[in-house]
């Protein structure tokens, strides 16, 4: 207690003059690297979980449309002893007056299709009451070295990034955390005016020593082509009540990161309700537009031709190639005749950065060593858990853009996050992870060992409300059960 309080004191009067300045890769690389090393050292000398961001600070914002790293650098010996990322995105706004109804024959919910609009048509939301888009800021990696701490040198960081956040025309910005991180906890929401916004669940699945057997003789599985991806989580809008849900998508998913999107439907509801694959060989671009959108507002983002649709295979310019059709018709319904089909997404965090722990005790490494032995010995006969080595470094893949709709929505969503764990097995991933709102249906479907709390703050940037809506604002609207995670925040 003693050394606490003569810490506080020392710190409340040492001064240190800083200069805050954007990065610069060609002078700023090595001490930017050494500062995220002395910020990772475990308390006490006790067990803590190392990133190596591979050599490129700026990995984890690269992906947005706008992104940017400020460093504090002090005058006297030109050092930088603090750091803070952020990137701008448009994403989905859901007001307070839409809610997700429950329609599945098991009394599961469904994510029901709902138009999505873009700022322009932000006004007619007033009326409707329908999600619209709004420019947000993320704010991520705020380091500062553990000598300059308690100086307000975060405090300024975070403060001089909002301010940029600001001129890119974000209204708000957000920032993820972990609940037991009280210095993070109390700096924003204390003396930053952040408020508790989200309470996301993380969900850890360990990558087993053998594949796990999926279910073909029931279900099927189509790799969708980056086109087909977008016009699926976009144009049909079935995340139009999943806050977050990012505008640029197709940025998401044509990303050198996103590993692929999968489509799971039941070989026997072929030709109901929902979605039904057909192939063809015919000429893509000649064919009629096979979805439909049953009422449902589409405005302004819709990029391709007329008579595109959701059809369209990997080669439309050919004749003789294989063409996959996808039919959506109206929303789930109490009926059990109503087909059943889920969707996921796959990031390559390992690609960008990788994890270790360090400093864990004798005994763990000894219990994970065990683990693994006996996964290899039963291998053969059966697919057991496994603790991974996580004492040398590994990478991880994110399942993200869940969803399930039907009956057996949620079975066929299961097999695909066993597809997610056997790709990430072919790639030496150790984990495979995912990020749901708590209450939300689907999180049941996803097999996981760990489940931790993750909480998001927000903060409202632009000084006056919003003209054009007559709604309660976002910081005051409760949680919906539809979360979508921008893989890119992970």
């Amino acid at each position: 207690m003693d050394s606490e309080r003569s810490t506080k004191g020392l710190a409340s009067i040492m001064k240190v003059e800083v200069n805050i300045r954007e990065y610069d890769g060609t002078l700023d690389l090595r001490r930017a690297d050494e500062l995220e090393k002395q910020c990772e050292a475990g308390p006490g000398g006790g067990a803590s979980l190392f990133t190596d961001l591979l050599g490129d600070p700026l990995c984890r914002v690269r992906q947005y449309p706008a992104f940017a790293m400020l460093v504090a650098e002090t005058v006297s010996e030109r050092a930088i002893v603090g750091l803070v990322r952020a990137g701008v995105k448009k994403v989905l706004r859901v007001p307070q007056a839409v809610e997700r109804r429950s329609n599945s024959s098991d009394g599961s919910s469904c994510k029901s299709e709902i138009s999505m609009l873009s700022d322009t048509d932000a006004a007619s939301a007033r009326n409707d009451h329908l999600p619209f888009f709004v420019t947000i800021a993320y704010i991520l990696g705020l380091r500062v070295a553990p000598k300059y701490r308690r100086l307000g040198i975060g405090a300024e960081l975070v403060k001089k990034m909002e301010q940029w956040c600001k001129t890119k025309g974000a209204e708000y910005v957000y920032i993820a955390t972990e609940k037991d991180n009280a210095a993070s906890v109390a700096l924003f929401t204390k003396k930053l005016g952040y408020i508790e916004f989200r309470n996301p669940a993380i969900l850890l699945q360990p990558v087993y020593v053998r594949c796990k057997r999926l279910c073909k003789k029931r279900i099927r599985i189509v790799e969708l082509t980056a086109e087909e991806a977008r016009n699926f989580y976009r144009q049909l809008s079935i995340f139009g009540k999943s806050e977050f849900f990012p505008m640029d998508i197709e940025d998401v998913v044509r990303s050198r990161l996103h590993k692929g999107t999968w489509l799971a439907v039941c070989k026997d509801c072929f030709g109901g309700y929902g979605v039904t694959v057909k192939e063809t060989y015919s000429k893509c671009q000649n064919e009629e537009s096979m979805h439909r959108f049953n009422g449902v507002r589409d405005s302004n983002v819709h990029t391709g031709s007329k008579n595109e649709g959701i059809h369209c295979g990997r080669d439309s310019q050919s004749n003789a190639k294989e063409e996959r059709r996808f039919i959506f018709g109206p929303s789930c319904t109490e009926s059990t005749s109503c087909s059943s089909w889920a969707i996921i997404s796959i990031w390559k965090c390992n690609h960008i950065y990788k994890l270790q722990m360090k400093g864990a005790p004798l005994y763990m490494r000894a219990a994970g060593a065990a683990s693994r032995m006996v996964g290899h010995m039963l291998s053969p006969l059966i697919s057991i858990p496994t603790m991974p080595n996580v004492f040398q470094p590994f990478g991880l893949q994110l399942i993200y853009g869940l969803h399930a709709q039907g009956p057996h929505g949620l079975r066929l969503l299961n097999q695909l996050c066993w597809l997610a764990h056997n790709l990430a097995k072919e790639e030496g991933c150790a984990f495979v992870a995912a990020e749901v709102a708590r209450n939300d249906p689907i999180r049941r479907a996803i097999p996981h060992w760990t489940c931790d709390d993750d909480m998001w703050c927000i903060k409202r940037l632009s000084d006056s409300s919003r003209s054009s809506l007559d709604i309660t604002d976002w910081l005051q609207a409760h949680p919906v059960p539809s979360l979508f995670l921008d893989p890119r925040d992970f």
